[in-house]
């Protein structure tokens, strides 16, 4: 005979509520987006650096794999952090001794590229100069193949980098400040708490813009490079073979070579 689920014999099932209200959740912060970028077809910033073949998808309403529950729940405490660092960052600036404006999830747009998104944090002195901020949550065996001792033996994606570079390019062009003069990643290890401020170099605005410029061309241009889904280019599409393996809403439609088997 079957084990009994442990809540079967529970008046109120408390787990299925908390997953219920993720969907919720998720729905909720899809209206907000669309209704802050007004229904525009745009690329997301959020996922510069990667695949080209990802925006090809995305620009022409592919079906989309579905969020299950697992992921729903990793992505929620990502949100959660997110709210707790700009209660820390609007707490910091009140109290700074010098004159600060801070501004998060601003939605954004660069007509030209056709690329959209929300900045973590942006702070603006007096002097309207930029500095510009990210949080990034991991688990700890992502954290130590970054930051542990034997990091440089694993390559390291720069897609972080790559996105603060596209918000760099976002409020460049917008009145929230004259010039980002500098930009930063802020990484929490969801296991046991440890953070670093990593320093990210400017030269990321125009390899960002550089990389926006490649994805129009191809979606423009070379579209049926995509349509006949049976050309590969490692570096591009996809940029890294990991992407293919669990970490596309594409896989459904995508005849990737580098999937999962």
């Amino acid at each position: 005979m079957p084990k009994k689920q442990e809540h079967d014999d529970m008046k109120h099932n408390l787990i299925q509520a908390y997953e219920d209200y993720l969907v919720h959740k998720d729905k909720e912060h899809a209206k907000f987006r669309e209704e802050s970028y007004k229904g525009e077809s745009n690329f997301t910033a959020s996922s510069t650096g990667m695949c080209i073949k990802k925006h090809w998808y995305a620009i022409n309403d592919a079906p989309r794999i579905p969020l299950d529950a697992a992921k729903l729940k990793i992505f929620r405490l990502g949100s959660v952090m997110d709210e707790d660092f700009k209660y820390a960052t609007r707490h910091y600036i009140k109290n700074a001794s010098e004159s600060l404006l801070v501004y998060e999830d601003v939605p954004l747009v660069h007509k030209q590229l056709r690329v959209q998104g929300m900045m973590d944090c942006l702070i603006v002195d007096s002097n309207r100069k930029g500095y510009l901020y990210d949080y990034k949550t991991m688990k700890a065996f992502a954290y130590r193949r970054k930051f542990g001792r034997d990091a440089y033996k694993y390559e390291q994606s720069k897609s972080y980098e790559m996105q603060l570079g596209t918000y760099a390019l976002l409020i460049n062009a917008s009145d929230l400040c004259d010039e980002v003069v500098e930009m930063g990643l802020v990484y929490y290890c969801k296991d046991d708490s440890r953070m670093k401020q990593i320093p990210v170099d400017l030269k990321y605005i125009e390899e960002a813009r550089n990389y926006w410029k490649n994805v129009n061309m191809y979606v423009n241009f070379d579209s049926h490079l995509f349509e006949e889904n049976a050309v590969f280019n490692l570096g591009e599409y996809p940029v890294m073979a990991w992407e293919c393996k669990g970490y596309c809403p594409y896989e459904n439609v995508c005849e990737s070579p580098y999937k999962k088997k």
